[in-house]
């Protein structure tokens, strides 16, 4: 990242790659609490680098598009982390959600669909360590796609930098799309706690 004066540019900023820090530097501590356990931020990170292997073995590419469709919980976060590590946007529609996560992967946003994958096993495998994927993503790629059509708003990395927790650290996400606040708690290193339709913000162990 880019410093002046002390700081790192907005621009250079980019989202998974703030949390693949937290995963190097407190990866014991808890970054996920739902309904069925907790995950770590080492965890979070392995589980997100085997989503990102897989849809990259399924023709994904740097700049690609992915539609999810899977449920509200834990698992949305390291698909949705995943496909940044691949290097797409995502464009997550939870009330489309079937029974398997999936994803279907769109070579631009608002393009044709050309692969779907079924990501059951590569999120039910065992965690696995290994090396953070060196695909190069930049502050201005996308990472995000809202809505459809002519209403389709393309939301880059670092305009979702930009977000902030309030100083009471509890924010309550119903699931929004767009994960921006799941973003703001897991750049901030905190916990996040989901409960459905909720998410909370408590800070994480040290």
């Amino acid at each position: 990242m880019t410093k002046m004066g002390g700081r790192t540019k907005v621009e250079d900023v980019v989202i998974h790659r703030r949390i693949e820090q937290h995963a190097a530097t407190r990866g014991d501590a808890p970054a996920i609490i739902d309904g069925f356990g907790m995950l770590t931020y080492r965890v979070l990170n392995q589980r997100a680098n085997m989503v990102a292997r897989e849809l990259i073995n399924h023709g994904f590419r740097r700049g690609n598009h992915a539609i999810v469709s899977m449920p509200h919980g834990a698992d949305v976060a390291a698909v949705l982390l995943g496909i940044m590590k691949a290097g797409g946007a995502y464009a997550w529609r939870p009330d489309s959600a079937g029974e398997r996560p999936s994803v279907v992967i769109a070579v631009r946003p608002g393009a044709v669909a050309h692969a779907s994958v079924d990501l059951t096993q590569a999120l039910g495998s065992s965690p696995r360590p290994g090396p953070n994927l060196p695909v190069l993503v930049r502050g201005w790629d996308l990472a995000c796609v809202l809505g459809e059509a002519a209403q389709t708003i393309l939301v880059p990395h670092q305009t979702i930098a930009t977000l902030t927790l309030p100083d009471s650290l509890s924010i309550a996400w119903a699931g929004d799309p767009g994960a921006f606040d799941l973003w703001a708690g897991l750049m901030a290193g905190v916990t996040v706690a989901i409960e459905r339709p909720l998410v909370v913000y408590e800070a994480a162990a040290a």
